[in-house]
């Protein structure tokens, strides 16, 4: 009786341990994730997800490229979100009791474009701005956009256009021929559109 009762006390022993070590084991390994629907997405999770633009922001064409400061955003959020010309987040612009607008980029031939898109506080899509829509380059002349936004919702484009000889590819500061720049000034208004206050339409 005595061995019998020491036999059960080891199977029970035994028996705690394999519960034991397959409990750990089974904590141990990752969950694995199931695929997102882009309908189970927030837009308020997205927005989470990326990080606020310092203001004034400011930016030319013809300087370094645009990065995306948001680095851990929401790649199922951003698929939903994003406007359809663009290839990632850069992060918040605006976010208020009225709308909130985010920048996403484009790679455009001439340099990394940025769109700005402003939404209402439900994530239905308003107006989008793309702010480098006129900028292009080739042979005999270039138009090179710079932008700068402040806090006040004061969105201005100065657009530098430059013509060069035709022969003289290989050498423009010699060939340059006309210089000619234009401001636009837009401003963000309550309901999220994009006024345009002066300059070209």
């Amino acid at each position: 009786m005595i061995y019998k009762g020491f036999a059960i006390l080891a199977i029970m022993k035994l028996i705690t341990i394999l519960a034991v070590v397959f409990f750990l084991t089974g904590c141990a390994q990752p969950l694995k994730k199931k695929p997102l629907n882009p309908n189970d997405i927030s837009f308020a999770d997205y927005v989470k997800s990326l990080d606020t633009i310092p203001l004034p922001f400011s930016h030319a064409c013809t300087g370094s490229n645009l990065l995306s400061i948001s680095t851990h955003f929401d790649t199922t959020g951003f698929k939903k979100y994003r406007d359809r010309n663009c290839a990632e987040p850069m992060g918040i612009l605006f976010n208020d009791k009225d709308n909130t607008v985010l920048v996403d980029i484009s790679n455009a031939d001439y340099c990394r474009d940025p769109f700005l898109v402003s939404f209402d506080k439900k994530g239905n899509k308003i107006d989008v701005l793309n702010l480098y829509r006129d900028g292009f380059e080739d042979d005999t002349s270039s138009l090179m956009p710079y932008f700068t936004i402040s806090s006040d919702k004061k969105i201005i484009v100065i657009d530098t256009l430059k013509k060069w000889k035709p022969d003289s590819v290989q050498n423009k500061q010699q060939g340059l021929l006309s210089v000619k720049i234009d401001s636009t000034v837009y401003m963000l208004s309550k309901k999220g559109k994009f006024i345009l206050l002066s300059g070209k339409k």
